[in-house]
């Protein structure tokens, strides 16, 4: 009983109650600054998914519980005072309720589309073996911050570098004799027209995204060999031009204004310096070749990007190395997404960096993605998604649509309308926040029990004080 009431004394002491709430005030407003001056991610990391922080939080619940267990027995006069103490107990029950098991990710629809993928914000590595894949969690770190190796000893792997913003550096060079992921490189600098615009880029035939490049008003394609030249049609936005490397590594082209105008020729491509000029109806440009590679391979490397913070800022990526000796440790850059295949200890295996992602129980198709410009600007003075629910039986409402005050609300999940991908002529892919909230009745239910405990307590001192003044 003596160490009972010690600890009721302790731990419901007016004390410790001013204690945690300054320090909850001091993280809060810590938080609310970081946020400020970097971004939500860096707020998170120092204070609200801080142990520091969840244990101010913990210890203040069991002050508030304490408090209340003081009073016992209780009477018909603590009720305001219990009802107030029990809603902020609810509270802080719900919101950990929502942290352990609520959802907050995004989603990416393009039109005619449906998916029920939700992308989280949580990072994973893993490694596959055969048929045997294991996901080990990597945690976000600040740009401050220094990053503590990650090693996989069983692998023989450790991800030694870190970058929690990245921007890709491309490098093209001669494939090896046994790689088979290789294919013609073309190194391009498009320069002119009235704008006197001067911009270099790579076309690469072993990859479909790099071999098919969209430039503003123009559409640049590397055609595979064996394929005619001038089959492809364009658009009336943009210009198009194709290009094939022939069998003695001479360049042949095709193009078509967006006026219809055609043309076509042919350059050396070992020509360092040569030229594809283009007609009239493109403005004057010409296309000059900077670099030629007959059999390239693609190496990928990351740098720490210059914008670091915001919601603008690159996704990471990490260096993972190999400590087999015979490899002299050897590694691999991996951005977000990428996957790639490494031989360590004798055998190969399959690596990759990517986001948590979860698949609902139904999905949202695009019907149609509506945008709206100031007049005379690019600026978007709003948008929003024509959507419908797949399977329809668990919606039942036909086509619905999310605009940014409008979510769409569905089987437990909130659908908020976040952003766009922006495209020409027009975005035609609808990024949707995604939020599900399972503490949100405990809340709600805590938020009325605080404040009609607020309000009685209020009431019965008016009560007494009039029951004093007419005495």
């Amino acid at each position: 009983m003596r160490i009972w009431k010690l600890a009721l004394r302790t731990l419901s002491s007016l004390k410790l109650a001013v204690a945690v709430i300054l320090s909850l005030s001091a993280s809060l407003a810590t938080g609310t600054i970081l946020e400020s001056l970097y971004d939500i991610k860096t707020g998170r990391y120092w204070v609200y998914h801080s142990m520091a922080f969840r244990m101010l939080l913990g210890l203040l619940g069991v002050n508030i519980l304490f408090v209340a267990l003081s009073r016992w027995p209780w009477k018909r006069a603590h009720t305001a005072f219990l009802l107030a103490h029990l809603g902020i107990l609810l509270l802080l029950v719900g919101s950990a309720v929502t942290q352990k098991f609520g959802l907050d990710g995004s989603m990416r629809v393009t039109e005619g589309e449906t998916t029920g993928m939700v992308e989280l914000d949580q990072m994973y590595f893993f490694v596959r073996d055969g048929e045997q894949t294991k996901v080990f969690e990597v945690p976000w770190i600040p740009p401050m911050v220094d990053f503590r190796p990650i090693s996989r000893p069983e692998y023989g792997l450790e991800i030694s570098r870190f970058l929690p913003h990245a921007d890709p550096e491309f490098e093209f060079s001669p494939a090896p004799e046994q790689s088979k992921e290789s294919g013609p490189a073309l190194h391009l600098r498009l320069s002119g027209g009235p704008m006197r615009i001067k911009q270099e880029f790579w076309l690469w035939g072993a990859d479909p995204s790099w071999s098919d490049l969209v430039m503003g008003p123009a559409r640049f394609v590397l055609v595979p060999p064996g394929m005619p030249l001038g089959k492809l049609r364009p658009t009336p936005e943009q210009a198009l031009l194709e290009i094939q490397v022939g069998s003695r590594d001479e360049l042949k082209f095709a193009a078509t204004s967006r006026t219809g105008v055609k043309t076509s020729g042919q350059a050396r491509a070992t020509e360092r310096g040569g030229s594809l000029k283009m007609i009239p109806g493109w403005s004057n440009l010409e296309l000059e070749v900077l670099q030629f590679i007959p059999r390239a391979i693609n190496t990928t490397h990351y740098v720490s990007s210059r914008n670091l913070y915001g919601d603008s800022a690159p996704p990471p990526a990490l260096f993972v190395q190999t400590k087999d000796a015979s490899a002299h440790g050897s590694g691999l850059w991996l951005g977000l997404g990428d996957q790639a295949r490494m031989v360590t200890q004798g055998r190969e295996i399959t690596i990759g960096f990517s986001p948590r992602r979860i698949m609902l129980p139904f999905g949202l198709n695009l019907r149609e993605f509506k945008i709206a410009r100031y007049e005379g600007s690019d600026n978007p003075a709003s948008y929003s998604s024509l959507v419908s629910v797949d399977p329809e039986t668990t919606s039942g409402r036909g086509v619905v649509e999310i605009s940014m005050n409008e979510p769409l609300q569905q089987a437990g999940y909130t659908f908020y309308q976040a952003s766009y991908v922006p495209e020409a002529p027009r975005p035609k892919t609808s990024i949707f926040s995604v939020n599900r909230d399972p503490g949100r009745s405990t809340k709600y239910a805590g938020s009325l029990l605080l404040v009609a405990g607020v309000i009685l307590l209020f009431a019965r001192k008016y009560w007494l004080s009039r029951k004093g003044a007419k005495g």
